[in-house]
């Protein structure tokens, strides 16, 4: 009897991990799959994709959603009220609204892929596929130096966004200058330049290619 009831608690905690890990895996495209190199930032338009959430212990305490551009290191930020799959597919659509200047390019020129971190909320990954026309690529779970560029970008805005604060009780215009700041710090990584300088170069590019 000993014997079979240990047997079944195996059964039950199999299946509870088993249903943790659907819910934590996205079951998108890996990123062994990505056709370049983790090192590898020569071409523009590659981003890698994260969140950063408000305290675990207050109840509806914020994110945000971040996506920083490998080679240039440009950062897009969007304020959610939480990190859920639907908050994050809509913070993906309106990206075009908060940079209208992305308005002017092909988007698929300028987000040709994404590597996202692999969780639960970045499993709308087909709906954010077919709104910029991207390739989204997942890293493996607990390794987020492969999404390196995101991960000290995250760190950089923790400057403003303290680990265990509500991110609620800040406001949009908040996060967005304290984003407007990292873009336009020059970076020993850049050559003394900065992310947004850099940005603006490929948007010229693209420019360049289309007229």
């Amino acid at each position: 009897k000993l014997q079979q009831y240990n047997d079944q608690q195996k059964v039950k905690r199999k299946m509870k991990n088993e249903k943790k890990k659907g819910k934590a895996d996205p079951k998108g495209t890996s990123i062994e799959e990505r056709p370049f190199k983790p090192n590898d930032r020569t071409e523009f338009g590659h981003w890698e994709g994260d969140t950063i959430v408000g305290s675990r212990i207050i109840p509806n305490s914020g994110a945000v959603l971040t996506l920083v551009e490998r080679k240039t290191r440009f950062q897009i930020t969007i304020k959610m009220f939480n990190r859920k799959a639907d908050a994050v597919y809509k913070a993906i659509k309106k990206i075009k609204k908060r940079y209208p200047e992305l308005k002017d390019y092909k988007i698929n020129d300028i987000f040709k892929s994404i590597t996202f971190d692999n969780g639960a909320e970045f499993s709308k990954w087909k709906d954010i596929e077919k709104y910029l026309k991207t390739k989204t690529y997942f890293a493996h779970p607990y390794s987020s130096y492969e999404r390196g560029s995101n991960e000290n970008a995250n760190k950089l805005l923790r400057l403003f966004l303290p680990k265990g604060c509500n991110i609620n009780d800040y406001n949009e215009d908040y996060v967005i200058r304290a984003n407007e700041l990292i873009n336009t710090k020059v970076r020993k990584i850049l050559n003394y330049k900065s992310s947004l300088e850099l940005f603006n170069i490929e948007l010229d590019k693209l420019v360049q290619l289309t007229t």
